[in-house]
């Protein structure tokens, strides 16, 4: 029997197309569900409930790729609770594809810490999509920047609930001036941007560019 956890974490994997093992620890298997104690070891707890959903048939068998990982849902799982059908992730997007899914938990652990939460995490192609509403774009065609990802920041004090929708920026040494500067300009519609880089000199050229901060992280594109 599935439980409201399970529920939750292979809806995170089919609208997401997959996440890390220790990604979806931190998320659903920090806490005990039923008791609310901490969990002293997330990552086994995690590993275990994910081997028997796969004995259940909801997550799809895994080749070891090492760091490059990711936890999928199965065609039975998608049917059974109407979860989006969305293409794998390809083999060259994978690792940034990740990088971005722990960046996005290390955030939320530093929020949550403040008192915020994050929610409705989506990546560029949900973004895109929603975006183009499934319309192709076409050589020569005019493109709208999309940030690497965007979650909902929400913070409650006493009655009042504050929201902020916050866009992810991944930043490589490969990105040119204009780059930076047609992305800072795109995400204005956005209530704030947290912008990573790959390098230290990276993030003063962010900084220089863009005016906001930019921390060095783990960035793979």
């Amino acid at each position: 029997m599935l439980t409201h956890r399970d529920v939750e974490l292979l809806t995170f994997c089919a609208t997401l197309k997959g996440a890390p093992t220790d990604v979806l620890a931190r998320r659903f298997f920090a806490f005990h569900p039923v008791t609310g104690k901490k969990n002293k070891d997330p990552e086994h707890a995690c590993r275990r409930r994910l081997n028997e959903l796969r004995q259940l048939g909801y997550i799809a068998p895994t080749v070891a790729r090492g760091e490059r990982t990711l936890v999928t849902v199965t065609n039975k799982a998608v049917q059974a609770l109407g979860l989006p059908r969305r293409p794998p992730v390809m083999p060259k997007g994978r690792s940034h594809h990740i990088a971005t899914l722990r960046y996005i938990a290390d955030l939320a652990e530093r929020y949550e810490a403040q008192g915020k939460s994050v929610s409705n995490i989506r990546l560029e192609f949900q973004i895109r999509s929603e975006v183009q509403g499934g319309r192709q774009t076409r050589k020569g065609d005019d493109y709208e920047r999309f940030p690497d990802a965007v979650f909902d920041l929400t913070e409650k004090k006493g009655d009042v609930v504050h929201k902020d929708e916050v866009a992810v920026e991944f930043v490589t040494i490969k990105y040119s001036d204009k780059d930076i500067l047609e992305k800072h300009d795109a995400f204005r519609r956005f209530d704030n941007v947290v912008w990573a880089a790959d390098s230290k000199s990276t993030a003063r050229r962010v900084a220089q560019l863009t005016g906001r901060p930019a921390e060095v992280a783990q960035v793979s594109h």
